[in-house]
């Protein structure tokens, strides 16, 4: 029977019967996940604002070395230094011109070992003066080698400790091959091959 023709107090909630008050729906989740879009969103934009304008720094293309590094060592600089298990060390100095990527001329100063087995090796230091692709400034060398080869022909590899003025950030190494000087107190030049770069500031 409809509750406005029942008695009133038969309209009265029946014991134990609970009104549950509908759930409303609740946004929280949804704004914090629009936020979150807004501000990625933000940053991206200001990335793409902000790249244009922002310095490229890229690492020079390898130059390839060619060339000859020739040296001349005079007798008068020979000093035997050390003589042990039939190995006789020599201290020297010598001449250097070099020609191709790397044209100059400078001095340098070895330790020359000469074994009983019938070969020699090498250690030394150079500095030089010279042109790399119309720059200039002077290179610190280091370079190490061995006449242990078919035709007793010297073989070294070579590499720039530093360099100054223009070729300050002047970088590479490589390896030299050839017969060298006959003798003493004359010219001899191996080829050079190898790579250099100029290493960004």
């Amino acid at each position: 029977m409809p509750c406005h023709v029942m008695p009133l107090k038969s309209c009265a909630p029946r014991r134990g019967a609970v009104e549950v008050p509908k759930a409303r729906k609740s946004g929280g989740g949804e704004e914090e996940t629009r936020k979150m879009l807004l501000a990625l969103l933000t940053v991206f934009m200001v990335g793409l604002l902000v790249t244009p304008w922002m310095p490229v720094v890229q690492a020079a293309k390898p130059t390839t070395v060619s060339g000859e590094w020739c040296w001349m060592a005079p007798s008068a600089s020979f000093i035997v230094t050390k003589v042990a298990g039939g190995n006789v060390f020599i201290s020297a100095v010598e001449h250097d011109k070099l020609s191709g990527t790397l044209e100059g001329t400078g001095m340098g100063t070895f330790t020359l070992v000469v074994h009983p087995a019938g070969f020699n090796t090498v250690k030394g230091e150079s500095h030089v003066t010279v042109t790399v692709e119309g720059k200039s400034g002077s290179l610190h060398l280091g370079w190490a080698g061995h006449t242990m080869t078919e035709q007793s022909d010297w073989w070294f590899h070579w590499t720039i400790l530093s360099g100054t003025d223009e070729l300050q950030t002047l970088r590479g190494q490589g390896i030299g091959f050839g017969p060298g000087p006959a003798g003493l107190d004359l010219w001899g030049c191996a080829d050079l091959s190898g790579k250099i770069h100029f290493a960004p500031n």
